[in-house]
């Protein structure tokens, strides 16, 4: 059984490798547009009910490390805040930040990244309000990652978790957790992307 996992896992490695290759795209949740990140919602929601959240072996020795329970990194992944979105050849994830009460006291922050791909946390870390890095906009790059600052992530969002949704499915999973409405300018957008006038891209 372990072994079909492997397999399984190094068969979606090459997968995701075709579609960037040694690369990490990532997309701040700051970047996207209201549209972007109500769908990032819903997929992230999607997952955590389809998928449920379990951990890496990777993420189990981390947590014990700094502390931290099981349940807290359950709980951050269900109630945190989704910082960035990563594609790399292991996968698509949401970088999710969250502290208890008395952490926020103290500045420090719990950083979770959580697989839309499998449903594994798998990784965390804390630090420092203060540590937090700024990308430089002119380069977009930070390390081994680049960073898509004004181009969307959703065609590679879809391409990652193997969707290919019509109109119709894309904005009813838009507005399954969240039916508020959007305001003025983004419901023209969506009229539009109805009308096939404004492509996935655009939103």
């Amino acid at each position: 059984m372990e072994n079909m996992k492997t397999i399984n896992e190094m068969a979606s490695i090459k997968e995701f490798e075709k579609l960037v290759g040694d690369k990490c795209y990532c997309r701040f949740f700051a970047n996207m547009s209201q549209i972007e990140r109500r769908y990032i919602e819903s997929i992230l929601d999607e997952t955590i009910m389809t998928k449920g959240i379990t951990l890496s072996d990777h993420c189990l020795k981390r947590s014990k490390q700094r502390n931290l329970s099981i349940g807290r990194l359950q709980i951050g992944v269900r109630q945190g805040t989704i910082r960035e979105v990563q594609f790399d050849k292991y996968g698509c994830k949401v970088v999710i930040s969250y502290a208890s009460e008395a952490q926020r006291d103290k500045g420090y922050l719990n950083y979770i990244v959580y697989s839309l791909s499998d449903g594994k946390i798998v990784s965390c870390f804390n630090k420092q309000r203060k540590a937090e890095k700024k990308i430089n906009p002119e380069t977009k790059i930070d390390g081994n990652k680049e960073y898509m600052l004004k181009e969307n992530c959703l065609t590679l969002l879809h391409k990652f978790l193997n969707m290919e949704p019509t109109v119709e499915e894309f904005v009813k999973l838009l507005r399954k957790y969240d039916c508020s409405n959007f305001c003025a300018q983004d419901e023209k957008k969506l009229k539009e992307f109805r009308l096939g006038r404004k492509p996935l891209q655009k939103l």
